[in-house]
């Protein structure tokens, strides 16, 4: 699926000999590239790769059974991050829109395993989170715990997510102060990689505090209220599930706590509808947030109630009263 370029080293050997040799090539490449063969421009580049790849019946004119590809990728730059958007289902409200990255990985494939590790430091990140400009730095190590290489399979259990350096920046609030973080360790992962990428998660997230998620609820909602009060409050944990394919995005759950206050999300987007519910709870007050293909409600009564009574996908959004945004 992926061609490198560059100058370097070759060779080629004679494991077993025979008609039908066993085979290990060893490459490698310093300074070259890195791209999907279906891409026009590569976006990886400076790129410093080892490769090891041993095949089984070698024979010249069929192809032959590749047992094993160990590669190593000590350092590399990711020159634009946006390249990345071809993997998100299509109805997903999020679009990166610049930034580079350091990349660098240790993988090894066989056939019906895989094992190792990739991780990415971004620099300059900027994205868009339902027409919502966001940007910070995100640093993710993915865990390779196995797979089925040949269909681009793989358990990512136990890999993480950091978020440093939020900033919001929306009509009603924005949110810029450098000192916060969120972290994201998954105790459940399934991915296919692939355009659509195909995601099955399930995480514990930690944060430092609320504030970039009120300024998003305060910017969906329109008005400014007593769910600005979260502000300050700190170290909230909690826990998330996502579902994603090529036509369907699901949030079953979501959900983040500490002392004082609880938020939570639900949410589903395929080809026939784009709806969530948003839940905050501040002490005593209690309100929830609804967002149906681009209508909104704000509701303070059975808040709770609602939110864990609503489905994605399987229960009625009940809008009632529908707030344009004044």
């Amino acid at each position: 699926d992926y061609l490198a370029q560059g100058d370097g080293l070759v060779s080629l050997a004679v494991e077993r000999g025979g008609e039908a040799p066993d085979m290990v090539l060893a490459a490698t490449l310093d300074g070259g590239s890195f791209k999907r063969r279906d891409e026009e421009v590569s976006v990886i580049e400076n790129l410093a790769l080892e490769l090891t790849a041993r095949a089984q019946g070698v024979t010249i004119g069929e192809e032959s059974t590749v047992t094993s590809i160990d590669l190593r990728i000590p350092s590399a730059q990711i020159s634009d991050m946006s390249v990345y958007n071809g993997f998100f289902p299509e109805k997903l409200p999020l679009r990166l829109l610049s930034g580079q990255a350091q990349l660098s990985a240790d993988i090894q494939l066989e056939p019906e395993s895989a094992g190792g590790y990739v991780k990415l430091q971004t620099d300059g990140l900027q994205t868009l989170v339902d027409e919502q400009q966001l940007s910070g730095e995100l640093t993710l190590s993915v865990n390779l715990n196995g797979g089925v290489p040949r269909k681009m399979e793989f358990d990512i259990s136990g890999s993480t997510l950091r978020l440093d350096k939020v900033r919001v920046t929306g009509e009603h609030s924005s949110f810029d102060q450098a000192d916060w973080a969120a972290g994201l360790e998954l105790t459940e992962g399934l991915v296919v990689w692939k355009k659509p990428i195909e995601l099955d998660l399930e995480a514990d997230i930690a944060m430092h505090d609320t504030r970039p998620i009120v300024a998003l609820l305060a910017n969906q909602r329109g008005k400014h209220g007593w769910i600005e009060k979260m502000l300050t409050l700190k170290g909230v944990k909690g826990t998330a599930k996502l579902e994603a394919s090529a036509d369907k995005v699901l949030v079953p759950h979501a959900f983040a706590a500490s002392d004082k206050i609880d938020v939570g999300a639900k949410g589903v987007v395929d080809a026939e509808t784009r709806e969530a519910v948003f839940y905050a709870r501040f002490r005593k007050l209690h309100g929830i947030l609804k967002v149906k293909d681009g209508e909104r409600n704000f509701d303070i009564f059975d808040a709770a109630a609602k939110f864990q009574g609503y489905s994605p996908g399987e229960t009625s959004l009940g809008m009632g009263r529908v707030d344009q945004g004044g």
